[in-house]
């Protein structure tokens, strides 16, 4: 059936589909009713969430702006007064994949997810493949970076630390990777909002040559490690 026949207002304009699944319950006059339903979209599109809008500017991948879900599926039981989402599967082949579980209590949600991108994804955001994308998912297909993602807030209007830690590693990776290292439409945008737009174009035109920092760009790359660090896990 049409997934929206189950979505809110502001959920129908960004996710569509049609969903289909099993549905198991059980239960008796003096006992409450225990079910568990396994559900898959079909012909899944999502599209005009703000975090797709970054993932395109940094990325350069407009595939993002409309996400077409090649397989959506997950499992579905409730918990207490909350819903618990386990067995997520989101791929978007040649693009990306999200694997995780969610618990939705009222309209908040709380998500624990591994999200694998294609390396061509990452390779217009310094430090996203060196320092953010590094963990493992022997279960998930070949040829993806990974990193863990979670996710917590209203459920329109969720916020993630993805971001933050791109940010750190974009910032990290400009100060002290490989001189010279150009930055770019995709880690401009990622980097201006906490640094500014001036110190967002700094690492491109100032960590330039073998002799690193100079002069100004001392006193510039100091204020944005400052501000760096404390996004960077661990940091």
């Amino acid at each position: 059936m049409p997934l929206d026949e189950f979505l809110d207002a502001w959920w129908k304009q960004r996710l569509s589909g049609k969903i289909k699944g099993d549905l198991e319950f059980s239960g008796s006059r003096n006992m409450p009713v225990a079910w568990k339903a396994d559900a898959v979209l079909e012909n899944g599109v999502l599209q005009g969430l703000p975090v797709l809008e970054k993932l395109a500017t940094y990325t350069r991948a407009e595939r993002f702006k409309r996400l077409v879900l090649d397989l959506c599926q997950a499992s579905f039981h409730p918990e207490g007064d909350a819903l618990r989402v386990d067995k997520i599967i989101v791929q978007s082949n040649g693009l990306l994949r999200i694997e995780g579980r969610m618990i939705l209590r009222g309209n908040h949600m709380e998500g624990d997810f591994m999200v694998g991108v294609t390396p061509e994804t990452l390779k217009w955001i310094p430090g996203a493949e060196s320092l953010v994308f590094t963990q493992t998912n022997p279960n998930g297909p070949p040829g993806l970076l990974w990193t863990r993602v979670r996710v917590a807030g209203p459920l329109d209007a969720p916020q993630e630390d993805l971001t933050s830690r791109l940010l750190g590693g974009a910032g990290m990776s400009l100060l002290f990777d490989t001189p010279g290292k150009v930055v770019n439409q995709g880690a401009e945008a990622l980097l201006k909002p906490v640094l500014g737009e001036d110190a967002a174009k700094v690492p491109g035109t100032v960590i330039h040559g073998a002799s690193g920092l100079l002069e100004k760009g001392v006193k510039t790359g100091t204020g944005l490690l400052q501000n760096v660090l404390p996004l960077f896990p661990g940091k």
